[in-house]
């Protein structure tokens, strides 16, 4: 009955509907992209078909994965008693496997009904791209069940504006790693980077390397185990891009956050102290290129200083989201009035959308001129925002800052610097319910 299973490919990602026996099969191909090894095959799905009687047969079977080049290296899962559309693994770690019904065609008489069945590899760390040979065996009956080949994919480094970008979410990771072991000698290294692999990580030791020090090859004391680092660090900006990606990957990597609770409160202390101090534009200017975390809010993938709008003029900030907006900030001091006696706006916050004016008249006339010119491509910007940030609400009263709103042009979003501080307050409050 084993020889009555077919073997379809990996797939991506398997959607299982609650209220029918069905899957969203995502990705379904005889090639895995990973873009990073050490890879755990555990965390990859296959995908096979046959005949309901054939599925029942799998009840003590094996599944067995082999590397096709090193036959040696195997590992597998043991089927044990299950019901009709569910097959467990050994250990219980097979997520829930419902049957899906196909129909194709057997011949002109008439159809024949097969049927899919999602299940999880058996686990085993794979360290490069490979072919895995997969097989099934039961009382001594054994069918070689299919090939599949995982493929790496390299990522690009992250840019200037990317890092910074990355600096503004409160889950980034400050350092990504992977432990390794050798069984024969017992030597233990963790292998670390930062998103930037030109900055040497803190605290180096014997037994924590910098990666990007090493050759394309770790190797023990004894010199029996060995792992490729090749991969390991062509692999890793696509985690830095993503930091959350190292939880629902079969990747071996582990994190040190870039902010905790503590340093989060005691930025915004600082930055308390700063805009209540009577500081100028550009010290709030530099204080907030190093701590692009004020900018959370707008969910950014790219942050440029001091950006150029063509030749004409420079906003403070330009922020590209993920929602493909392109943000250009204009700051004024915290010390700016905001309303004059009559609550109508201030001659300063004024100035500040008489410029917003100006730069919405360029790029509404040359808007292909300036994306290109920030480095960005027509396709990453859906729209084009602006943004004035000026004064402190406190300094006025709440009736005062209910008009001096209601005045606000409708071509810029405003925002006082005691808006930002309360932003900080809560990704602090967030941070601190994770």
């Amino acid at each position: 009955m084993l020889d009555e299973i077919h073997f379809l490919g990996t797939v991506q990602q398997a959607t299982h509907h609650a209220n029918a026996a069905s899957f969203d099969l995502i990705g379904l191909s005889p090639i895995f992209p990973s873009t990073i090894f050490p890879l755990n095959l555990s965390s990859t799905r296959i995908v096979v078909s046959g005949t309901e009687a054939a599925f029942s047969a799998l009840v003590g079977a094996k599944l067995i994965a082999s590397l096709h080049e090193t036959p040696s290296v195997v590992a597998e899962s043991n089927f044990g008693h299950a019901e009709p559309t569910e097959v467990a693994a050994a250990g219980g770690s097979s997520p829930r496997s419902q049957f899906v019904t196909l129909t194709t065609l057997k011949n002109a008489e008439g159809l024949k009904t097969r049927n899919v069945l999602v299940l999880p590899l058996p686990p085993m760390t794979i360290e490069q791209p490979c072919v895995v040979t997969l097989r099934l065996e039961k009382e001594g009956e054994s069918n070689l069940l299919g090939h599949f080949a995982y493929a790496f994919v390299k990522s690009m480094p992250l840019t200037e504006a990317e890092l910074q970008a990355r600096r503004s979410r409160v889950g980034a990771m400050k350092e990504l790693g992977v432990a390794i072991k050798c069984l024969a000698c017992g030597m233990t290294s963790q292998l670390v980077s930062l998103a930037n692999p030109a900055e040497q990580p803190p605290d180096l030791s014997p037994t924590r390397q910098w990666l990007y020090s090493l050759a394309d090859q770790w190797q023990c004391a004894c010199g029996k185990t060995t792992m490729t680092t090749k991969y390991l660090k062509e692999g890793l900006p696509a985690y830095f891009r993503d930091d959350g990606s190292i939880n629902h990957t079969g990747t071996l990597l582990n994190g040190v956050p870039l902010y905790q609770n503590r340093a989060i409160n005691a930025l915004a202390s600082d930055y308390h102290t700063l805009i209540n101090s009577s500081p100028s534009e550009e010290i709030v200017q530099v204080f907030l290129e190093n701590h692009p975390l004020f900018w959370s809010f707008l969910s950014p993938v790219q942050i440029i200083h001091k950006p150029s709008i063509l030749t004409r003029y420079k906003a403070d900030f330009a922020i590209l989201s993920a929602s493909k907006s392109l943000i250009f900030i204009e700051i004024e001091k915290p010390t700016t009035r905001l309303t004059k006696a009559n609550g109508g706006l201030s001659a300063d916050v004024q100035a500040g959308f008489d410029q917003v004016r100006d730069w919405r008249t360029v790029i509404a006339d040359h808007r292909l001129a300036v994306i290109n010119e920030l480095g960005l491509t027509p396709d990453q910007v859906h729209q084009i925002r602006f943004i004035v940030i000026a004064g402190l609400a406190h300094k006025i009263s709440p009736n005062q800052l209910h008009k001096f709103r209601q005045n606000i042009y409708a071509e810029a979003e405003f925002f006082t610097f005691d808006d930002l501080e309360a932003f900080i307050h809560r990704l602090s409050g967030a941070l601190g319910a994770l």
